[in-house]
């Protein structure tokens, strides 16, 4: 699957997006519809039109499908709190899916970046969620390539989600 990167600048007004071509187009047509507005705006406030050099005099769906960029996620589109992660995901989310959801959210908040069994367990015990074995999740999940082991202290593994499981919940949030 090929993957893009799109950039727009219209004055102050700086528009990234980086994904599969499929995201970025999607996106890009979402986009499209307000670059009016954003021109007004920018004229409004005395700044001129400007366009990134790989979008000028090229149809931006064609830029989508040439250009290959490795896709990140952007954590701060994400709510800030856990107990609005789980407002927003669908009520029939499966125990996995939640065990998942609670170890990204540790590890975007946490100082190494990784999580651990026991911060899943904390983390949706204080939501009133129990978990019969979450160990038993976090190994599921690291054996359907959803997470890897990170590091190891002593007995304890630090796990992280991989960069297409990322992409998976950053979904569930739009």
């Amino acid at each position: 699957m090929a993957e893009a990167k799109l950039e727009i600048r219209i004055g102050e007004i700086r528009i990234d997006l980086e994904g599969t071509s499929e995201f970025v187009s999607n996106h890009y047509d979402k986009i499209e519809k307000h670059l009016e507005t954003y021109v007004k705006l920018s004229k409004t406030t005395g700044q001129k039109q400007t366009k990134s050099s790989n979008v000028t005099e090229t149809k931006i769906a064609d830029v989508v499908e040439t250009q290959t960029v490795q896709t990140t996620v952007n954590s701060s589109d994400l709510p800030e709190t856990f107990g609005e992660w789980l407002n927003v995901i669908p009520k029939d989310t499966s125990d996995t899916t939640k065990a998942l959801l609670a170890g990204y959210y540790t590890q975007l908040n946490s100082e190494n970046k990784t999580f651990r069994s026991r911060d899943i367990s904390s983390l949706l015990k204080e939501h009133s969620i129990k978990l019969s074995n979450t160990s038993q999740f976090v190994k599921q999940l690291a054996k359907d390539k959803k997470t890897f082991q990170h590091s190891k202290n002593g007995n304890e593994a630090n796990y992280k989600v991989s960069r297409d499981t990322e992409d998976a919940l950053k979904k569930m949030f739009e």
